[in-house]
């Protein structure tokens, strides 16, 4: 048992869980975005972290569900 210990309390040992639980979040996190798609509706293709809503920091929302509704018609994902 103090092997395994000394093994994980290492740098290297944190430094390979960090990346473990890091690769976990995005896989997780990013694992959905293509929901819409299998069911064949239309969408806005989502980025890591953020999703669709970044858009809105460039422009105010209703431009962009204006401009989302004449790109995709009345019914999207």
């Amino acid at each position: 048992m103090e092997g395994l210990w000394g093994l994980i309390f290492t740098p290297l040992g944190v430094v390979l869980f960090l990346g473990a639980a890091l690769f976990l979040f995005i896989w997780n996190s990013s694992k959905s975005h293509d929901c819409w798609e299998k069911l064949g509706v239309p969408y806005v293709k989502p980025k890591p972290f953020f999703g669709s809503v970044l858009d809105n920091t460039k422009r105010p929302f209703h431009e962009n569900e204006l401009l989302r509704y004449k790109t995709f018609g009345p019914i999207y994902g």
